[in-house]
């Protein structure tokens, strides 16, 4: 589903008010404001029918565009690459003190890298 289909099953679902000039001229401005708030968040790989799907949950009318923007995580497509080694542990010594952490899936937030983790390790032992 591309941006246009997402706006006119939005406008379809809640029932646009308005005559056709009216409501074409709301749907373009959908169109612009949401189109370049998602391209310019998450570029051009993204999933309008998670968003249309927990707007049809949330909203009882049709939701403002600003509401709308709110909700683009709902609609993010995590790129998924496993290098095989998830739920791998690595030990590091520090100090005398071993230390152990686990490999986790790398679209994961605020995790670290192993050469960050043994940077970070170097850098606190000096």
């Amino acid at each position: 589903m591309d941006i246009r289909e997402f706006v006119m099953q939005l406008a379809l679902f809640f029932n646009m008010t308005g005559n056709e000039e009216q409501k074409k001229a709301k749907m373009e401005r959908y169109v612009d404001l949401v189109g370049a708030a998602v391209f310019n968040k998450y570029g051009s790989n993204y999933d309008y029918n998670a968003l249309l799907t927990k707007l049809q949950l949330e909203c009882d009318k049709l939701p403002l565009i600003c509401k709308v923007i709110d909700y683009l995580d709902y609609g993010r497509v995590i790129q998924k690459s496993f290098s095989g080694r998830e739920g791998e542990i690595v030990k590091r010594m520090v100090n005398g003190i071993e230390y152990e952490f686990t490999i986790v899936p790398n679209h994961w937030d605020k995790v670290k890298t192993i050469e960050q983790l043994d940077k970070d390790i170097l850098w606190r032992a000096s």
